[in-house]
């Protein structure tokens, strides 16, 4: 993607579709000071640059987050997260080509 200025725009992303098996609860929902740890992603991708960003959760997040909703980011969905992180890979860079 290039932006009018004939830059390349930077496109980020983000993997959050895991099962967190290992973590033991779903992890976007875990709080670190205060946000959980999906607002505190989304926060970083504007800090770089970013003219979007791309959020790849897995088919049953509900996002009622504000502070997701609020930083303008895509959400969508990786309906086979068992697949592994290809499958989500995937979805996020099918999304940039739509969107592109």
């Amino acid at each position: 993607m290039t932006d009018t200025r004939g830059d390349a725009a930077l496109d980020i992303v983000l993997l959050a579709a895991g099962l967190s098996r290992r973590f033991g609860s779903p992890k976007l929902e875990a709080e670190a000071g205060g946000r959980t740890l999906l607002e505190r992603a989304v926060g970083q991708p504007a800090a770089l640059g970013a003219q979007r960003l791309i959020v790849v959760v897995g088919p049953n997040f509900t996002n009622d987050l504000p502070a997701v909703q609020s930083a303008c980011a895509t959400i969508v969905a990786n309906a086979a997260p068992t697949e592994g992180l290809a499958s989500s890979i995937r979805v996020g860079l099918r999304e940039v080509d739509r969107a592109g």
